[in-house]
């Protein structure tokens, strides 16, 4: 019916989440819940969130050494700067709440060392979702996944606190994760239609 008015892709959901069998992202319910005790201002919360975009940033670097693509080594430093970008944005909403707070470099050694969000360290990760000569699909697959952990984990990393502004903050934080998802699926979508 709907295909008949103009819709070009029409999904059914016709058993709900007991129908499901595709893909599902890795991990536990309650991996990297250990990063907040439920306690943290927002201050606090900000600091692990730029530890978490700053250690992202660094599994794209390290990736881009490990890729055997050209155009997967240049995906890998345009995320990497993404990243930085992200971090430069935390950093100035942790300003806000600490005027004369210590830089950002200082902040990051402060957080909890080389975890990307999804709260994997970045080592593992990287030997988990991209082996030695990847390309650029899989980069954007793994991307698209760590994305999505994210998104997951400073949600559930929101119902553990008690301040209504620090939840805000990681609901907004949260609300990044869903954009950054939709420029990679974007992406992605293009890659598929080169290749």
């Amino acid at each position: 019916m709907l295909k008949h008015r103009g819709f070009e892709e029409v999904y059914s959901l016709a058993g709900g989440i007991m129908a499901w069998d595709g893909l599902t992202a890795p991990g536990t319910a309650t991996q990297g819940l250990g990063l907040v005790s439920g306690k943290e201002d927002k201050a606090r919360l900000l600091v692990i969130a730029l530890g978490l975009e700053a250690g992202l940033g660094q599994f794209y670097r390290q990736a881009g050494e490990r890729s055997g693509s050209q155009r997967a080594r240049d995906l890998c430093q345009r995320l990497a700067m993404v990243e930085q970008r992200h971090c430069d944005q935390v950093y100035g909403l942790y300003l806000w709440e600490r005027p004369d707070g210590p830089g950002q470099e200082e902040l990051v050694a402060q957080s909890h060392d080389l975890v990307m969000e999804g709260g994997e360290k970045v080592e593992q990760a990287l030997e988990r979702l991209l082996p030695q000569g990847f390309g650029e699909r899989a980069l954007l697959e793994a991307a698209m996944g760590i994305e999505a952990q994210a998104l997951d984990l400073y949600l559930r990393m929101s119902h553990k606190l008690a301040q209504d502004q620090a939840r805000q903050a990681l609901h907004d934080l949260a609300q990044e994760e869903k954009a950054h998802l939709k420029a990679l699926g974007a992406l992605m979508e293009q890659v598929s239609q080169e290749g």
